[in-house]
């Protein structure tokens, strides 16, 4: 067993594969956990039927679906302590967190990427795919987490989040705020919703306050600079 501390939450992870250890190096701690998850035969077999299913192109090896599994169960817990998992990526710049959310093939890396490439050095990665957010005193604060998708965008690291965008593909490139009780909609289904009733409600009273403080926006977007130029303009505001 080893711990890794995310979201300012110290976790054990009692794992039977290499590859859990190895993906979260960079947030092993020797603080003790707060609670410890594990998975058996019966979790990865779960995450194995739900990929069928699903039809997801990804690994089917025991040590990525535990990979998954273990994600898993710590998303089942995590909320307890005030957090929740965003499917998002997440950059910081000038010390504040702005997050980009679109269905798979959108171009969300794409977009991720003319940022890095307009702003340079002032952009910095959060999370590519999968961060945690935590809200501590009305305030959302974005967090790296070792899940952060194929492309192993990811650091050891937070920010406060100031706006959330949620991208679509368009041959000119338009970006408009959206009232919180709309964001509120959008992004309960983008979030990890646990089972039980319980979790349940405490994540979506916590996806209610981000709501509430974080500013929204719809981004129609093509794949030039000029989409990161606008974004930025607006959701600096």
């Amino acid at each position: 067993m080893f711990c890794i501390k995310i979201a300012d939450t110290v976790i054990g992870i009692d794992n039977k594969y290499g590859a859990v250890k190895r993906i979260c190096k960079d947030y092993l701690t020797d603080e003790p956990p707060v609670f410890t998850v594990s998975s058996d035969d019966a979790d990865l077999a779960y995450e194995l039927d739900l990929a069928d299913t699903l039809g997801a192109e990804s690994d089917r090896s025991p040590e990525y679906l535990e990979l998954v599994s273990v994600y898993r169960k710590i998303c089942e817990k995590i909320h307890e302590y005030g957090v929740y998992m965003l499917h998002a990526s997440v950059i910081e710049k000038d010390g504040r967190g702005f997050a980009f959310s679109a269905p798979s093939g959108t171009g969300k890396s794409t977009h991720i990427l003319l940022w890095r490439r307009v702003f340079g050095d002032k952009v910095n990665m959060i999370n590519g795919d999968k961060p945690l957010i935590k809200v501590v005193d009305g305030v959302p604060y974005a967090y790296g987490t070792p899940w952060c998708g194929k492309e192993g965008w990811q650091r050891n690291a937070k920010a406060p989040l100031h706006a959330l965008c949620f991208l679509y593909r368009a041959k000119e490139n338009k970006i408009e705020k959206m009232p919180p009780s709309d964001a509120f909609m959008r992004m309960i289904g983008q979030v990890y919703m646990p089972n039980g009733a319980e979790g349940a409600e405490r994540v979506v009273d916590l996806v209610q306050k981000t709501a509430e403080a974080v500013n929204f926006y719809t981004l129609g977007c093509n794949m030039e600079r000029t989409a990161a130029e606008l974004a930025c303009k607006e959701m600096e505001k």
